[in-house]
């Protein structure tokens, strides 16, 4: 793909080291998501300046031009210039992605799936004695905050690294397809914390079918039949609900997952600075990586439980991930100069819930 450049109050001496960065972040993050648009009808203009000689910060727009009449603008700064142009070439990546979604239809045929599967479920539900679905409900409800919020983790890592849409699935909607699937196979109660697992277990279920689906169908540039919409999407684009299974759609960041503190002295200072970059680290991870981080540290979840009770897998692999994790913030942690002041950072960037799961 041909690419332009314009450089503003950008030593002339780096020019060649910054379109080298451009061009490799391109090739790598860019071009997998644009081959199903023809290379003659796209085109990218690249702009790195700061703000006047002498500034520190860098600033980088990418517009790319892209059927039919389509122009993506991606922005992004920081006084770093090698991950201001990594930050905007991501960014310009989830555009992409997301106007192939809109080409293909294949938004509105997962939204309409979703609504015929959760009809489907709340039908079982329904359908199950009384007293055994106030019983489900009652032992799930006071875990909702907790489970809502791991999902929100979940999804804003997913749709921030590209593998989901940026507002399909929303929270919400994993939320409530999880709980009913719980309250459909609901058998006997469970003490909280194993109840908990249960809920984790049907979400991440829920997450890896949907980041299966989104992978195979990316490929896709147009379906050819778009079905008319019916009367629950008529009322979707009017921004109603439909029995608690739709929520408005919201852009999730992970700025926003950081805990807000206040920090009263130095060393707070520094370990609120190690915090909001381990939560930006964690995206560079393997899903299973940063899944792994976050049930273990952020739940506080023994590695026994993880790998009995929700993933599935061997506690020894589960171990071996926690060990990749650490070595990768650490090494990463070390490179971008970070004083870590002998602060473990996964330890330090989450805090772990008062009440832990235990390994029963």
């Amino acid at each position: 793909m041909k690419i332009q450049f314009t450089f503003r109050h950008i030593d002339e001496g780096s020019h060649a080291t910054l379109e080298s960065l451009v061009r490799h972040y391109v090739t790598h993050e860019l071009e997998p998501v644009l081959k199903p648009f023809n290379p003659e009808h796209r085109s990218l203009h690249v702009t790195v300046e700061k703000a006047a000689k002498g500034a520190e910060k860098y600033h980088v727009t990418y517009r790319l031009t892209l059927p039919p009449k389509k122009v993506l603008v991606a922005r992004a700064a920081n006084l770093d210039a090698e991950q201001t142009i990594h930050k905007a070439t991501l960014e310009l990546r989830r555009q992409v992605k997301r106007h192939r979604e809109k080409v293909s239809g294949q938004e509105n045929w997962k939204r309409k799936e979703r609504r015929k599967r959760l009809r489907e479920l709340k039908a079982e539900v329904g359908a199950l004695p009384v007293d055994r679905q106030a019983e489900a409900r009652s032992a799930v409800e006071s875990l909702l905050p907790r489970l809502q919020d791991f999902i929100r983790h979940e999804l804003t890592y997913l749709q921030t690294q590209g593998d989901l849409p940026p507002d399909y699935p929303t929270v919400a909607d994993v939320r409530d397809e999880a709980v009913a699937r719980v309250v459909k196979a609901w058998d006997v109660p469970a003490d909280p914390e194993r109840l908990y697992r249960r809920l984790l277990k049907t979400a991440i279920d829920i997450l890896c079918k949907e980041v299966e689906q989104t992978r195979l169908t990316e490929d896709f540039a147009s379906l050819e039949d778009t079905p008319e919409p019916d009367a629950f999407e008529v009322a979707e684009s009017m921004g109603t609900a439909e029995n608690g299974f739709w929520a408005p759609e919201e852009v999730l960041h992970i700025e926003d997952l950081v805990p807000d503190t206040e920090a009263e002295t130095p060393e707070e200072a520094t370990e609120a600075e190690l915090r909001a970059r381990v939560y930006q680290e964690l995206a560079n991870l393997p899903i299973l990586w940063r899944r792994v981080v976050l049930l273990v540290h952020r739940e506080g979840i023994p590695p026994e439980a993880v790998a009995r009770d929700i993933l599935d897998m061997p506690v020894a692999e589960v171990q071996a991930v926690l060990a990749h994790a650490r070595a990768y913030l650490a090494a990463r942690l070390a490179d971008l100069g970070l004083d870590t002041a002998g602060r473990p950072p996964l330890e330090t960037a989450f805090r772990v819930p008062q009440q832990q799961a235990s390994g029963d």
